[in-house]
């Protein structure tokens, strides 16, 4: 990854060295890769974290109201005497316990009075509601039926574990989301590029399209570093509007853009210096330094597989001879 990072050091004053990257092998094209993956995914993280911390407080704040009840012999709810009915909304969770409703075994409708009906949320995000003979979770508008008999609703003290496993737990739920987060990103990303060095090929500099798509896609995906931290230092702080893929996608192509200028320029010194007979003579210069970097890249790339090779190798070899 060292090359890797030379290129993006240089770039910032030159951003012709970037043109470099037509020589990256394999490995080191998929590690820059990864990181960027990583660092979106990171931010995607950050994003989240605020909404998932809210929620989590919703819930665990539902468990400080929670009335004294028990099941019955026949796994029914019936809350304690001098305790009442629990209807708790938040800004995004809903917990509601009434034993005085009950799921009708003829028809499977649960009669509501006026009152009840009024006092539950139809907007909150989740919702729990644990009845006389019947519970269920419900997301929106969504609603499922789950067993009354659980652990986790034969006591109060169990309800209330249930509530606050979210609070107590949010670095462990945190992985998974990250993992996910990664994938989409780096899903999202490899797309994203793919489409981006497609387009370049057909519609940019007479000089992008003499590479090809290999040479052009490891140009971009080092063209696309900067815009990206850019953006996502810039979302910490700010809304962006129109989506931050497209924000990267348009300075993705503005640094390319800038590279091959930058390019063009250094080169024309070079040809006003008399280094070049004629205009024709500097544009092939410039096709065979694309060529080069290109057989440069592949070179590397076979060495490093021939090394891999040498290596199992030797590996066979020393275990035959000890």
């Amino acid at each position: 990854m060292k090359a890797v990072f030379d290129i993006l050091k240089m770039s910032v004053k030159q951003p012709r060295y970037a043109l470099q990257s037509v020589s990256l092998n394999k490995k080191q094209l998929l590690g820059l890769i990864l990181l960027i993956s990583l660092l979106l995914a990171g931010s995607g993280l950050l994003g989240v974290l605020p909404v998932m911390q809210r929620l989590g407080d919703n819930v665990a704040g539902a468990s400080e109201y929670v009335p004294e009840f028990r099941q019955s012999a026949s796994g029914e709810l019936e809350i304690a005497e001098g305790s009442k009915p629990l209807y708790y909304q938040s800004e995004s969770f809903q917990l509601v316990i009434d034993d005085t409703v009950r799921l009708e075994a003829e028809d499977g409708s649960i009669p509501l009075s006026s009152a009840q009906r009024e006092a539950l949320s139809t907007e909150a995000y989740i919702s729990l509601f644990l009845f006389e003979n019947v519970a269920y979770v419900g997301t929106l508008d969504s609603v499922t039926e789950i067993p009354l008999q659980l652990d986790v609703f034969r006591s109060p003290n169990n309800l209330r574990v249930l509530l606050n496993y979210y609070n107590n737990n949010l670095g462990m739920l945190l992985i998974p989301v990250f993992l996910t987060l990664f994938v989409g990103s780096l899903l999202m990303y490899l797309f994203e590029m793919a489409l981006l060095t497609f387009f370049m090929g057909v519609f940019s500099l007479p000089a992008m399209v003499q590479l090809n798509f290999r040479s052009r896609f490891k140009l971009v995906v080092v063209a696309s570093v900067f815009p990206i931290l850019f953006v996502e230092l810039l979302g910490l702080f700010v809304a962006i509007p129109f989506g931050r893929y497209l924000w990267v996608t348009v300075l993705t192509v503005f640094n390319v853009q800038r590279m091959f200028v930058d390019q063009s320029r250094f080169l024309k010194k070079l040809f006003k210096n008399g280094k070049f007979a004629s205009r024709e003579e500097f544009v092939e210069y410039l096709k065979d330094e694309f060529r080069k970097q290109d057989r440069e890249g592949a070179d590397e790339t076979e060495l490093g597989e021939d090394d891999d090779l040498d290596g199992s190798d030797d590996m066979d070899s020393d275990g035959k001879n000890s």
